[in-house]
């Protein structure tokens, strides 16, 4: 099973004040680095981490690029037709580039056995290959 970090995730993960702290420490000690995810999410999260809890947060996040626990897997460029195809089905929610770009990694062959770290409700109606559900971590409400 490989694990796909969402931004919420990873924020949850790093700053002790958001509220799904204590839920994103419990999956996390559950489960066997690597956690996958791509550089549109890399980027989300260090802006709100340095907005919430300022550097410190993003050289943490850094931290987990350096020694492994996060692995950056993922070209955009390579997917830019089927990311632009994903954001105008899911327009009215709306689907984001960072979103859009972790639905095509779970569609890769090597994500086939994946399952999406989010505090995102969006995941729930996000569709891989157009109609399977994305299996997907939430905390509960």
């Amino acid at each position: 099973m490989r694990y796909i970090t969402d931004s919420g995730f990873l924020i949850a993960l790093l700053d002790k004040s958001e509220q799904h702290h204590p839920w994103a420490v419990g999956v996390a000690g559950k489960m066997k680095p690597p956690f996958y995810t791509c550089e549109a999410v890399l980027t989300e999260t260090s802006h709100l981490l340095r907005k919430s809890v300022g550097l410190q947060g993003v050289q943490y996040l850094f931290e987990f690029i350096r020694n492994g626990t996060i692995h950056l897997d993922f070209d955009a460029a390579l997917h830019i037709d089927r990311i632009m195809e994903l954001m105008q089905k899911y327009h009215d929610i709306p689907m984001d580039f960072a979103d859009a770009c972790l639905v095509v990694m779970t569609e890769q062959e090597r994500y086939s056995a994946c399952e999406v770290l989010t505090i995102d409700s969006d995941f729930r109606a996000y569709r891989r290959h157009s109609r399977q559900i994305i299996p997907a971590q939430l905390p509960s409400k």
